[in-house]
């Protein structure tokens, strides 16, 4: 059955009795009779915000609510009702959760072929920073303003919502709640959630850009955890040193950051995967992540990461306008592991680029888009992972205001700031030998 498959998540092993994700399973019981509902609004317990939801092709139907609690209600224009009810010590749902929750931490939802512009026999550098930027600002308006709008029940944001997007693990926690297995999806060492200050150095003249970042870390006792090439430029051994010995975290960032990486053969992707310790050989032992360039992905990918890394930062929780267009994202503010065995840590915050380069926010603007993402991210108590890139601070003074602002806030709000190491380590990641 396809329920097997599920749940993907390690949130499960932490509220099972049996220590094993089928003992959870076995109390829910799943409808597979309905019709797929590609826009819905979803409400949680007694919260009366509602979220976007989409069964992915999934069947939807209602579930008799009488006499039972209902933990989750939908609204759309093929399906209004209980959704989800607790009664008599099981869990009843009018979907086939399991598998739409696996189908979103996959992201089998997503078309993830390769970008047109990775296929073309020239680097997509070639089109100017920021004319790529107005390209993608272009798109964004053509969606909201020119195609046609959605009538009815179902009209808003879309599935999954941006900026942030959490209805996987409110969904998850709804149903633990219904076999009185605990409120969070994840016991953490804060009941608040923790914050991770990621960085993807994408050019070596960039390098200016990463002493303008930890200047602004050190003024608020922070350390961050920095991405870096392998074979499109060799960052310096002086600057990967300095970085380590503050006590900040240097993962993998892949090998040419051209978008090809996810779709070459797997000899040719190990290959480039461990080039990152012949060109850096001090990193052996420290380095254990990896975040691939552009966050493109593929599951062929994810295989090969596995043999050469212990985690993986690459997928988003949501975003738009990406390598693969109009939505993507797991859905998830939590780290899981996939089929494979791969930790992912998800990329939680919106990025640097789409706020100041295609959004054009201020620096207020932005640290305030940020703080209301990580809030949201931390009052679930999840991972808000932050990504501001080196690069990009050098051509917009408005990041660097930004992000002092929004590292400030964290600092007066007391937050717990992790490297995305000391995160796998909570999460049981295992070494793997190449990276040991």
């Amino acid at each position: 059955m396809l329920v097997d498959r599920g749940p993907l998540s390690s949130a499960y092993l932490a509220h099972s009795p049996a220590g094993d994700v089928a003992s959870i399973a076995s109390r829910v019981d799943v409808r597979r009779r309905g019709v797929a509902v590609g826009s819905a609004r979803v409400r949680f317990g007694a919260d009366p915000r509602a979220h976007a939801f989409d069964s992915l092709e999934l069947p939807v139907g209602t579930v008799d609510a009488a006499g039972a609690e209902v933990l989750v209600s939908i609204e759309s224009d093929e399906v209004t009702g209980a959704l989800v009810v607790a009664r008599d010590g099981r869990v009843e749902a009018g979907f086939p959760f399991f598998d739409w929750e696996a189908r979103c931490l996959d992201e089998t939802y997503v078309d993830l072929s390769q970008p047109l512009y990775s296929r073309l026999p020239v680097s997509y550098g070639i089109v100017p920073f920021m004319a790529r930027a107005a390209l993608l600002r272009v798109a964004g308006a053509v969606r909201t303003h020119v195609l046609p709008k959605k009538k009815g029940v179902s009209a808003g944001p879309s599935f999954p919502e941006y900026p942030v997007c959490g209805v996987v693990d409110r969904m998850r926690t709804e149903v633990l709640r219904g076999l009185s297995l605990g409120e969070a999806p994840i016991s953490f060492t804060r009941p608040r959630g923790t914050l991770v200050l990621s960085h993807d150095m994408d050019e070596l003249s960039a390098l200016p850009g990463v002493e303008k970042l930890r200047a602004i870390e050190r003024r608020h006792a922070m350390t961050s955890s920095w991405g870096i090439l392998s074979e499109k430029y060799r960052m310096p051994r002086a600057s990967v040193t300095s970085l380590v010995d503050e006590g900040c975290e240097i993962f993998s960032h892949g090998y040419l950051h051209d978008g090809r990486l996810p779709y070459l053969s797997r000899a040719e992707q190990l290959r480039r995967l461990r080039h990152f310790f012949e060109a850096y050989p001090m990193l052996r032992g420290h380095t254990r992540g990896f975040r691939c360039g552009q966050l493109a992905r593929s599951r062929s990918l994810y295989s090969a990461v596995q043999q050469v890394f212990d985690y993986d930062l690459t997928p988003p929780t949501t975003e738009r306008g990406g390598p693969y267009g109009a939505r993507s994202g797991v859905s998830t503010v939590f780290p899981f592991w996939n089929e494979g065995g791969l930790l992912h840590l998800p990329l939680t915050l919106p990025q640097d680029y789409f706020l100041a380069f295609v959004e054009r926010l201020s620096g207020p603007e932005i640290a305030d888009r940020w703080i209301s993402a990580a809030t949201d991210v931390l009052g679930m108590g999840g991972v808000a992972m932050h990504l501001i890139h080196p690069d990009n601070v050098l051509r917009s003074s408005v990041l660097l205001d930004a992000y002092d602002r929004f590292l400030r806030w964290a600092r007066d709000e007391g937050i717990d700031v992790r490297l995305p190491g000391e995160v796998a380590q909570r999460f049981g990641a295992r070494p793997v030998a190449h990276a040991v």
